[in-house]
């Protein structure tokens, strides 16, 4: 099949790191954070909650913690990626970039990949007086579905590849007519066992190999 566009997750598949992770780190706040996505994993609240605790009540990033995040993604990208995305461009595939991470620091990477920013899809955010961020309520209810309706709406454009590292990404895979589990960063036994084709590699050249 030849594939006219592909999808990648940001965090653990392009980078090698958890955005929201790395922001509460640099705040002293990870181990309040992976209580959180602990309780989410586990089942016990849904992403939107999830999302809501970590990103919004404890962490509450700034607008210049979002800029270095941008910058952060670019310095801890997963080996191999720019010779991904030049090999996927000169077969005129589409890329995207799919992400429950802020738009800000996303399209920050997707400048330095010389992606344009209309295939980045990524949390809409505002900022309050003080450049705390805020996310339009109106996307808080629509965020668990976020990549499953993105991922339908690009495949109406033609054949199209869905990467990730998460659960979200494999679920939003199934609209897609492929997905590729990417395992280089962490490898996620449950995904695992679900995918066809399950990258361990601690690089991305091998989705190539799997598109083309």
């Amino acid at each position: 099949m030849k594939f006219r566009n592909i999808i990648f997750d940001c965090d653990s598949t392009l980078t090698t790191i958890e955005g929201l992770d790395e922001i509460a780190r640099r705040k002293g706040m990870l181990e309040q954070v992976e209580v959180i996505t602990q309780q989410g994993m586990d089942g016990e609240i849904s992403y939107k909650i999830s999302f809501q605790k970590r990103w919004l009540e404890i962490v509450r990033p700034t607008k210049e913690d979002l800029q270095w995040l941008g910058e952060f993604y670019i310095k801890n990208l997963t080996p191999g990626v720019a010779e991904v995305i030049a090999r996927l461009k000169s077969e005129e595939i589409n890329i995207f970039i799919l992400s429950h991470v802020p738009e800000l620091s996303i399209k920050i990477l997707a400048d330095y990949l010389d992606l344009p920013k209309e295939n980045v899809f990524a949390v809409p955010i505002e900022f309050n007086q003080d450049s705390v961020m805020s996310v339009p309520e109106a996307f808080l209810e629509i965020i668990d579905n976020f990549k499953d309706r993105i991922t339908r709406e690009i495949c109406t454009d033609g054949p199209t590849v869905m990467v990730g590292d998460g659960m979200t990404d494999y679920e939003a895979g199934k609209y897609a007519d492929l997905f590729i589990g990417f395992g280089g960063v962490a490898i996620r036994p449950k995904l695992k066992k679900l995918c066809q084709f399950y990258i361990e590699e601690p690089r991305l050249q091998p989705v190539v190999d799997i598109v083309l």
